[in-house]
């Protein structure tokens, strides 16, 4: 019997049980981080048991929105938060937020917002937890104790390249930056090109 005759089906098994192996019961990407990034270092989140980082964004410091007279709010009214992002395709995600900010002394007032999603948050004042659902790739604002330093989650569905590109109802376009987008109808599906490499 030939050697190749033997080596097709044991790699065949082998591709399987790898596949098994990394196959998870929630199907949760979060981003890796750059080296030298800042983080904020005010909360950490995990979605399904996965961590995700939370970065450092700069937001308005003012609880209302004012008419855009042509230039950013100046440095005095913003403040530090911060936002986790994650991709899925589960129908809801298990969030766990840690609040390690040290002007919360205790988690008394603690707003899920937005507030037509009907978002009861539980909370574990002993390891200062805040856990909760989150229904599909729906943006979510936590507030703790006020309005100031919210954190930001957003969540997006996993975009995958389409398989077929040459289907009738897919356009394709090749943009600056070597980045390619897809139409498949009225659905955008994005890719980049550096995957075809």
């Amino acid at each position: 019997m030939r050697m190749s005759n033997l080596f097709a089906p044991l790699a065949a098994s082998l591709i399987l049980l790898v596949n098994a192996l990394f196959a998870t019961a929630s199907d949760v990407i979060t981003p890796t981080v750059p080296q030298g990034e800042p983080l904020c270092d005010d909360y950490a989140v995990t979605v399904d048991g996965l961590e995700a980082p939370v970065w450092r964004c700069r937001v308005s410091a003012q609880p209302f929105n004012r008419i855009w007279p042509g230039y950013q709010r100046s440095l005095d009214q913003t403040e530090l938060s911060g936002f986790a992002t994650w991709q899925t395709n589960e129908k809801s995600n298990r969030v766990v937020v840690t609040v390690k900010r040290g002007d919360v002394a205790n988690l008394d007032d603690v707003v899920v917002r937005p507030l037509s999603l009907g978002i009861v948050p539980e909370i574990d004042a002993q390891k200062r937890e805040i856990a909760f659902d989150v229904p599909g790739a729906a943006p979510i604002v936590v507030e703790v104790n006020g309005f100031h330093r919210a954190l930001h989650l957003l969540p997006t569905p996993i975009y995958e390249k389409p398989k077929n590109l040459n289907a009738p109802n897919l356009t394709h376009r090749r943009q600056k930056r070597r980045r390619n987008l897809y139409r498949r109808g009225s659905r955008r599906l994005r890719g980049d090109s550096r995957e075809e490499r």
